[in-house]
Formats: structure tokens, C-alpha cells, sequence
């Protein structure tokens, strides 16, 4: 499903990852873990083609990402990935449901209510659909990232220290979400972290420390 290969990318000329040879079969779930400033976040940018590697390769479902121009790597990404990232990026303005619907419309797919009621229901936020961001706990605000990640059924779900600043009840909610809705896909799942919490719950670990 994705597969890296001498993938090499500085900041300023100081190394930040070095990959020799990374692999992950479709619709296994995986824990990247590394302290602050091993490159975890460096990955998952360059798995998602918001980064290129200065050297090396990277080939997700199939596709060479190397090749494709920013405006490929765009329709790629939209259509193959979903993203869980540090910062939400909720739009404040918008209720939970027009997020949705809004995440589907940068996406290039049409509006789908009957899509978007149902993520809503697997998440148990059909109560907060029409919720504003600034209204939700952490948790609920969470799983609405999480809902929009999921929407499009990806065949990849990246998320990025998910659980960093949770308590250990909605540390263990979020993880089960994440790993319950990419089984339901059949997508591969990749969390990076620095949280201890989670080695227990995946057994498939890459770590960056020494990487770079």
C-alpha cells in the first residue's frame, strides 16, 4: 500500500529524515513514534505529498508520488487520504455538518447528506451536527477531524499526535475511532507519536529515533 525508499529530506541543510526502506501492506495500522523534532510530522506531510523528498521515493496505492505536479499531488491526496493533523483547522464559522460538507466540496465530490448523517452517526455526533467548533469539547472536536478524515472512505489515514493532549479516557476513544473506522475502509492507518500510551495498542511500530 505505501512504500519508501531511500527517502532523504533536510531543513536548512541539517538532516531531518532518513529512510532507508519503509513498507506497509494495505489495511495494516501502524504507530511512527519519536520525540519532538525526530521528523514524525515530516513524514506523514511527505507520505501525503504536501512535501517532496529532496532524494529517494515514495509510492502510495500504487502511484509514484515524485512525479506528480503540486496540482496532482492535490486531486491524489483529496481523493486517496484522509488527515488528522496537530491543529484541527475546523472553519469556526461553519457548524459541524457544513465542515463536512465542506470537506467534500474541496475534495471535487458532490454534496452527500446521506454520506455525511452516516459518518456523523458512527461517531456519535448526529447530537453536534449543528454545533459551532467553539461549542465543542476537545474530544468532540476530535472526533469531528476525525469524521472529516473518513468521509470520503480514504485508502490512507494519516493522523498526526492525535491523542498529545487528551486525558487517558478519550486517549483510548480516539485511538479505537482511528483504528475502528480504517478497518471498517480496509485503509492503512498511520498515527505518529510521541505518546507512550499507545505502544501497548499497536503492534506494527516504525521509530524514528536515530532516522535522521
Amino acid at each position: 500500500m505505501f512504500a519508501l525508499t531511500a527517502v532523504q529530506y533536510c531543513y536548512q541543510q541539517q538532516p531531518v529524515l532518513n529512510i532507508a526502506d519503509w513498507q506497509g501492506e494495505a489495511g495494516s495500522q501502524w504507530l511512527v513514534i519519536g520525540a519532538s523534532g525526530s521528523g514524525k510530522t515530516t513524514l506523514l506531510h511527505l507520505m501525503a505529498g504536501l512535501l517532496r523528498p529532496q532524494q529517494g521515493t515514495i509510492v502510495i496505492q500504487h502511484q509514484a508520488l515524485n512525479p506528480l505536479n503540486e496540482r496532482q499531488r492535490d486531486q491524489f491526496r483529496a481523493k486517496h487520504l484522509g488527515m488528522v493533523l496537530q491543529r484541527l483547522h475546523l472553519v469556526k464559522p461553519l457548524t459541524v455538518f457544513d465542515n463536512l460538507r465542506l470537506a467534500q466540496q474541496l475534495a471535487g465530490l458532490k454534496p452527500d447528506r446521506k454520506r455525511i448523517e452516516q459518518v456523523l452517526t458512527q461517531l456519535n455526533l448526529t447530537q453536534w451536527q449543528h454545533a459551532l467548533p467553539a461549542t465543542l469539547s476537545q474530544g468532540q472536536a476530535q472526533r469531528v477531524a476525525i469524521a472529516r478524515a473518513v468521509l470520503h472512505r480514504p485508502q490512507l489515514i494519516l493522523a498526526d499526535e492525535p491523542t498529545a493532549s487528551l486525558d487517558d479516557a478519550h486517549c483510548q476513544q480516539v485511538v479505537q475511532l482511528l483504528q475502528s473506522q480504517a478497518a471498517e475502509y480496509g485503509a492503512t492507518l498511520v498515527i505518529a507519536t510521541h505518546d507512550a500510551r499507545l505502544k501497548a495498542v499497536f503492534p506494527q511500530q516504525w521509530s524514528l529515533e536515530g532516522a535522521a
